[in-house]
């Protein structure tokens, strides 16, 4: 089995007949079996009797560099445990960082204005990577300046911390009002918050490909 996929990983479990998708984590993966914990949500609507008669599922698993997608079939299922055969041939679906994600979320940005002095604003970032993002901003930013930004993302953690250079500004109106478009390099991340931000881009897609809000 790739070394991809392994233990602790979140996956998305999809069936076709009905159609249906439980999220959950893999306990154990080798060459003979892998064992997926569901989450409790969801497997109320599918008794057991019909998880374990489904011919293949498709599962999509959230990995640290990209998303893998497989096809498997239910060897047996106990609670909350799902048994299934392991992988004969993944597909890697996208390079995270090649993905510019959908998203809202509230950024505080630091930005220098000389010497010692710095000014601090608010924006909303509009769509996100791990190499950079597109914040809404009503302030004044231009082409190479530099800011430090602090967003949260959705899960109650601690806020992601990065450095970034403007790339790209962008003016328009909104409610009569003139915003800002910027385009955001991100230039220095620490790597816990690297990581986290690759699971968030990854919940994202996952929730994105099977039909779920």
């Amino acid at each position: 089995m790739s070394s991809k996929i392994c233990k602790d990983l979140k996956v998305r479990v999809e069936w076709t007949d009905p159609p249906a998708s439980m999220t959950g984590t893999i306990l154990r993966a080798d060459s003979q079996t892998l064992v997926v914990s569901l989450a409790p949500e969801g497997v109320g609507d599918r008794p057991a009797t019909s998880l374990r008669a489904a011919k293949t599922v498709r599962i999509s698993a959230a990995a640290d560099d990209a998303l893998y997608c497989f096809d498997s079939t239910p060897l047996q299922s106990s609670g909350l445990l799902l048994h299934l055969t392991p992988p004969r041939e993944i597909c890697r679906v996208q390079r995270r960082e090649d993905v510019r994600q959908p998203c809202l979320l509230d950024v505080e940005l630091v930005i220098p204005r000389g010497g010692q002095k710095t000014a601090t604003s608010r924006a909303t970032a509009v769509n996100i990577s791990r190499g950079g993002l597109l914040i809404v901003f009503d302030g004044r930013l231009g082409t190479g300046d530099t800011v430090q930004l602090s967003m949260t993302l959705p899960g109650g953690e601690p806020p992601i911390r990065a450095d970034a250079m403007v790339v790209r500004t962008e003016p328009f109106l909104r409610l009569g009002q003139q915003r800002l478009r910027v385009a955001l390099r991100i230039t220095g991340l620490p790597r816990p918050d690297e990581r986290r931000l690759s699971q968030f881009i990854t919940r994202c897609q996952v929730k994105a490909r099977s039909g779920v809000a």
